[in-house]
């Protein structure tokens, strides 16, 4: 039996070309969705059409209405997107106590893999003191955690 090379190379080429470029996609979708919500348009950006669930999310989270940016973080939570400094930002500009504990909370999801007290010690210099009692009982039980497990 012999095996045909040209083929076999234009097979190869092919699975090549298309691997590199589902990959490029992933990776350029992404970049685009972080710049769409920190409003760093640009002209690549219009072309990029965003899904429905984003375009809602960015509308609610830009919201005059308390409850609907309360609902726009639920939605952001429900992203691919992982920006820490979107979240940090949007912690600093609100002011209401239930959605930055909402934000908090989006945070620990969104970053598990890190560790939780960097996260807390992040958001607890734009705190009000309620929320650095909040933040620092979240510290601290998560150091007795920790103590448990040792």
């Amino acid at each position: 039996m012999k095996i045909n090379l040209k083929k076999f190379h234009t097979t190869l080429i092919v699975i090549g070309l298309f691997i590199s470029s589902y990959s490029f996609g992933y990776f350029y979708g992404s970049y685009s969705m972080n710049q769409f919500f920190n409003e760093r348009l640009s002209l690549v950006n219009f072309i990029f059409r965003p899904s429905g669930n984003i375009i809602k999310t960015y509308i609610l989270l830009n919201s005059s209405d308390e409850l609907k940016r309360l609902e726009g973080y639920y939605s952001y939570r429900e992203l691919p997107l992982r920006d820490e400094n979107f979240l940090l930002k949007r912690y600093s500009m609100e002011t209401s106590d239930l959605i930055k504990k909402t934000i908090i909370w989006v945070a620990e999801e969104k970053f598990k893999d890190k560790n939780p007290v960097d996260i807390y010690q992040k958001f607890y210099n734009t705190s009000s003191e309620n929320l650095k009692i909040y933040l620092q009982q979240k510290i601290d039980g998560y150091n007795l955690d920790k103590a448990i497990k040792k």
